[in-house]
């Protein structure tokens, strides 16, 4: 059974045009901690079809929202990982403005 999970991130003063706008924003404010593993895991599911990945600007244009559907063995992966990037994802997402909520089905 996969497993949806929704990110949404909102940035505080944020007027974004396009989705990769606000995505580049995103990775610009928590620049400087190293994101490897999580982006590497995401790339190597997405390319391997154990996830599927879809985003769009909100309808405020103040962030977006990315919504996953993981295969069970590749969120049990997901889960697995415990570099020290994972926990710097979890803080940086709270840092410089942006908000972000995760919603698992």
């Amino acid at each position: 059974m996969a497993l949806v999970q929704t990110v949404t991130l909102i940035k505080a003063g944020g007027a974004f045009s396009s989705l990769a706008d606000a995505v580049v924003q995103f990775e610009t404010d928590i620049a400087g901690n190293d994101l490897t593993a999580s982006k590497e895991h995401l790339e190597n599911a997405i390319t391997n079809g154990t996830c599927v990945q879809t985003g769009e600007l909100n309808d405020s244009g103040t962030g977006y929202v990315i919504t996953r559907s993981w295969a069970d063995e590749a969120w049990a992966d997901r889960q697995l990982l415990t570099f020290p990037d994972m926990d710097k994802l979890r803080e940086a997402s709270g840092q410089n403005g942006w908000t972000k909520t995760v919603k698992i089905e």
